[in-house]
């Protein structure tokens, strides 16, 4: 196959580990482990064990493909039953007296394997299997090893280090296809002048951060899947003219991006028809700019949202653009040697816990769009439940840290209220967290 095709399916994936195999079958593609793989070893003895754990008609089909404690003579009358005479096609005349032997037989061969996965290998951990080279009649006296995992864009990639993905999984590997392709490139690390910041904010960007901290992610934080990005101006903008100007200069860097980004999907996954489509929100005139989050004092002039169009017409949002005031904003909050090497701008420690610590105290003290996201009564409550989660996690990273010392007293208050549910006490440290951010800023 093609390394750029677009898989029908990776749940059931087979590589070899000879090139002279693979060319058989077509192109070849190379690719690389993600990880140290688990897979169970395919033999005569290890299939008898696994009986148990598997239902009825999987075990017999893995005796007639694998040839496990039947004769050659049982597996090709169990060929044709399953098949008929005509869909079985040329079978070898055989002694039903021998020992059965490997069998792969086209559709026969993926729906075992698939049960297998199913009912034993995914519950007991394995990445998949591996089976040694075999002596067969049925196939020209030799069977080539080979391996097959479940769920393979999670364990390999391809050698450039694109994912291996499928029509079934594409859109779920789109976040990883954008940092991929952000890592080769600089539009959104570079310097745009003292009067405009760019930095990616909200779930991705703590995800990224605590990344590269080693950090383990748990579900909450591991699931964001879209990007948030925030062009900052550090002071009030002064006429409709000097909004629409910074609107038009914010939405061609990332509007070039994302055109690079579509270019690139077509170019190295072939078939995926990618198209971009943006929508854009303008909220308010200069002078009555939205007021987001009081606790920073962010502002929002406009949103432009990006989605990523594939296949027919399967919609993926994938980045948001927000115009902001965002006081005092400058490239000192980023870090530059982290953003440099992701190809994304990320905040220093500080200003991801400003940030996480202002939306969740003022969904507590403020009325408003930001009041949906507590984590307790609001409407977007598990928005708010993972801005907990992030601000716990950001907070462990910080121990080492003493200037963010005041930081951790107030927040792990607040964070306690809300693991009890206890509205009364969240409001209250809320009202301390928001005093110690007046100070941070």
């Amino acid at each position: 196959m093609s390394c750029k095709i677009i898989l029908r399916d990776t749940r059931i994936f087979y590589l070899t580990e000879s090139a002279r195999t693979a060319g058989s079958y077509g192109n070849l593609c190379r690719f690389r482990t993600k990880k140290t793989l688990r897979l169970f070893d395919l033999t005569h003895s290890n299939i008898e064990k696994v009986m148990r754990y598997v239902s009825k008609d999987t075990g017999s089909l893995l005796r007639t493909i694998l040839g496990t404690g039947v004769t050659v003579g049982e597996q090709v009358a169990a060929v044709k039953l399953l098949l008929g005479n005509k869909g079985a096609g040329k079978l070898p005349r055989v002694s039903n007296t021998r020992r059965g032997q490997r069998l792969s037989y086209k559709d026969v061969n993926r729906a075992v394997f698939r049960n297998l996965a199913q009912e034993f290998l995914i519950p007991a951990g394995y990445d998949g299997y591996y089976s040694s080279r075999k002596h067969s009649i049925f196939h020209d006296g030799e069977f080539h090893s080979e391996i097959m995992l479940v769920d393979a864009y999670r364990s390999i990639e391809k050698t450039n280090r694109d994912p291996v993905v499928s029509r079934h999984s594409f859109k779920w590997a789109l976040p990883r296809l954008f940092m991929n392709y952000c890592k080769g490139t600089s539009r959104l690390v570079k310097s745009y002048g003292p009067k405009l910041t760019l930095f990616c904010t909200g779930g991705m960007a703590v995800r990224l951060f605590l990344q590269e901290k080693g950090v383990y992610l748990t579900p909450k934080i591991r699931r964001t899947s879209d990007f948030d990005f925030t062009c900052a101006v550090p002071a009030p903008l002064k006429s409709d003219e000097e909004v629409q100007a910074y609107v038009n200069f914010s939405q061609k860097i990332m509007t070039d991006h994302l055109v690079g980004f579509v270019k690139y999907l077509n170019r190295e996954y072939e078939g995926v028809n990618a198209r971009l489509k943006i929508t854009k929100y303008r909220h308010t005139r200069y002078d009555e700019p939205r007021l987001q989050v009081p606790g920073t004092g962010r502002k929002v002039y406009q949103i432009s949202t990006y989605q990523i169009v594939t296949g027919k017409d399967e919609v993926t949002d994938m980045v948001d653009v927000a115009l902001a005031l965002y006081p005092k904003a400058s490239r000192t909050m980023l870090s530059i040697p982290f953003s440099n090497k992701i190809g994304i701008p990320i905040q220093k420690l500080k200003y991801q816990l400003i940030d996480s610590m202002a939306l969740l105290s003022g969904s507590f003290l403020h009325k408003g769009i930001i009041s949906k996201r507590n984590p307790l009564t609001g409407s977007s409550h598990e928005k708010g439940q993972k801005n907990a989660e992030r601000l716990l996690e950001l907070l462990r990273v910080s121990k080492p840290n003493k200037s963010l010392r005041e930081a951790r007293r107030v927040s792990a208050p607040l964070l306690e209220d809300i693991v009890l549910g206890n509205i009364r006490g969240a409001r209250t440290h809320a009202r301390s967290v928001n005093r110690v951010l007046k100070k941070m800023s």
